[in-house]
Parts: C-alpha cells; sequence; structure tokens
C-alpha cells in the first residue's frame, strides 16, 4: 500500500511501519540498556517526523497546501540546482566532500559521476551500509557494549575518493540536459 501511496502524510505514517522494526531490535536485547536504546531512538524518531510534518504542513503552492506528490511536480525542474548547491555548497569559502553510503555506492562508475555533477569529492567508506551500522551503535552503545560517539566516529575508513574530473563547460551543459529531461517527464 505505501509503494502506490500519492499522499505525502500518509506515505509519512507509513515509513514509521520500518521504524518500528529498527526499535524493536533493542527490545530484542531483552535487558534495561535495550529499553533504554529503543526510548532514545524513540526520542530521535520522534523529533524528527514532527520536523517533517511541520515542514509538510508549512509546504504550499499558492494559498493551497501541499498534501499529493502530484502537488511537488515541477519543483525540481525549478529548484535542482539550488537543492545541490545548498546540499554541497553550503558557504562558498569552505571545501565540501559529500560523504555516501548505501547500495549504489559499489558502483564506481555512479560515484565518479555524482563527484562530477555536483563538483565536489565523493568519499565512499569502507563499511558502505553505515546507516545501519548507526543503528546498531546506538543500541550497542545505549547497552555498555560499544564506545563512545568519538571513537566510533575514528573508526569510519575510507575506501576511496572519488574527485570532479568533468569541466565546467560539460557540468554545466549535462544539467541543462537533465532539467529539460524532467521538463518533458512532468509534462507527459
Amino acid at each position: 500500500a505505501a509503494i502506490g501511496q500519492t499522499n505525502i502524510k500518509r506515505l509519512m505514517a507509513y515509513s514509521s511501519i520500518g521504524h518500528m522494526g529498527y526499535a524493536l531490535v533493542g527490545l530484542s536485547a531483552a535487558s534495561p540498556e535495550g529499553a533504554q536504546a529503543v526510548l532514545v531512538y524513540m526520542a530521535i524518531y520522534l523529533a524528527t517526523t514532527l520536523g517533517t510534518f511541520a515542514c509538510i504542513l508549512s509546504m504550499r503552492r499558492g494559498d493551497e497546501t501541499v498534501e499529493n506528490i502530484d502537488d511537488l511536480s515541477g519543483l525540481a525542474e525549478q529548484g535542482a540546482r539550488l537543492s545541490i548547491e545548498l546540499a554541497v555548497h553550503e558557504s562558498p569559502d569552505r571545501d565540501v566532500t559529500l560523504r555516501v553510503d548505501g547500495g549504489m555506492t559499489a558502483s564506481d562508475w555512479t560515484m565518479q559521476f555524482l563527484a562530477d555533477i555536483l563538483g565536489a569529492p565523493v568519499d565512499r567508506p569502507v563499511v558502505q551500509e553505515t546507516t545501519a551500522l548507526g543503528a546498531a551503535w546506538l543500541a550497542g552503545y545505549k547497552a555498555g557494549v560499544y564506545p563512545g560517539m568519538d571513537e566510533f566516529a575514528r573508526n569510519w575508513s575510507l575506501d576511496r575518493r572519488f574527485e570532479p574530473a568533468m569541466d565546467t563547460d560539460t557540468r554545466q551543459s549535462k544539467q541543462e540536459r537533465w532539467k529539460k529531461a524532467v521538463a518533458a517527464t512532468l509534462s507527459v
């Protein structure tokens, strides 16, 4: 039911089902520390979810609230470059490196293209599923079997850095073609 959902608020509600699975990991420890880890996880989840819902409720097109995914059509086309710049270049005086994780990071081609199109280095870690590792660390930390956050962060290690190799003209040309492709898709 979630995959075909078009209402943004309902889609967010469906995502809570997955988060309950993460919470059950802490309960499966069957210890006070595991229960404490669940409480910490749920507090973080509650805060981020409330923030997300606040953003959703504040989204407007004209005077109407945006509730359906279709209501967002055209925003990627209009603000794609801005969103990339905000995500990667939050300050013009600062060098930014994008750290990635997840299954797609196994593709050297994809990581190089990402570095090229963003114009910023992309760092791929040795452990590519760092999101799952972070959730496991939180539960283990609260149970007293994993180290503190600083020591945990020191365990992050670089597998490979992808440096941008695309010239500016090519990058801008590809971004323009991407905008046209998005526009053509949205007009169908």
